[in-house]
């Protein structure tokens, strides 16, 4: 969509995400207005976070007074304090996410907030194969093309999955963890969604 934001064609491509929330694939002009803030800013080095970092920046009206001015005063912006490793303009742009999204979402939040607090306060020990450091290793060093081919992610984990797996399994789309939130502030039945992995 960055290299031709005018494309009609292009955009039409949001319609497949978010499959999993009712009525998603209807909101397409809701979508398409979302994705097109900073699209073409595709130079950033945190250009696949913007889009999260701009949303989740309504949250900090809740701040106080204090830390609103100071974070405005501040020489830098929050997004401009990150450090990159000096190769880092050197990778490709799916090196480049997943670079921040490891240093910044999955420790530090993913792991920590829904996962090991989790588990641990229930006395079990999570085991995350897929983060074993040989593991990490040896996807570094694979091609973008095995790890995310159009819309499909962990393709190369897909089709090794096709040996072992029934098609229900290893074809079934990703679906994010959603907790329902909405269980809280609304009894509506058709707001009813179900927790998924």
């Amino acid at each position: 969509m960055a290299r031709d934001p005018q494309s009609a064609r292009r955009p039409l491509l949001l319609k497949r995400l978010y499959a999993d929330i009712p009525g998603m694939a209807n909101k397409f002009a809701f979508l398409k207005a979302f994705f097109k803030q900073g699209l073409t800013e595709t130079n950033l080095p945190y250009y696949s976070q913007a889009v999260r970092w701009r949303n989740i920046r309504r949250t900090t009206r809740f701040f106080s007074k204090a830390l609103t001015h100071e974070l405005r005063n501040g020489a830098k912006s929050d997004f401009d304090q990150i450090s990159y490793p000096k190769q880092f303009g050197r990778w490709g742009k799916l090196a480049q996410a997943q670079y921040i999204e490891i240093s910044i979402f999955l420790s530090q939040y993913l792991l920590s907030s829904q996962g090991d607090r989790v588990s641990m306060a229930n006395s079990v020990e999570g085991r995350f194969p897929f983060l074993d450091y040989h593991m990490v290793e040896f996807c570094n060093r694979l091609p973008d093309g095995l790890k995310l081919r159009g819309l499909t992610e962990k393709y190369i984990l897909k089709k090794l999955g096709a040996k072992w797996l029934p098609p229900e399994i290893f074809a079934r789309p990703k679906r994010p963890y959603r907790s329902p939130i909405h269980k809280s502030f609304s009894t509506t039945p058709h707001l009813t969604t179900s927790a998924t992995c």
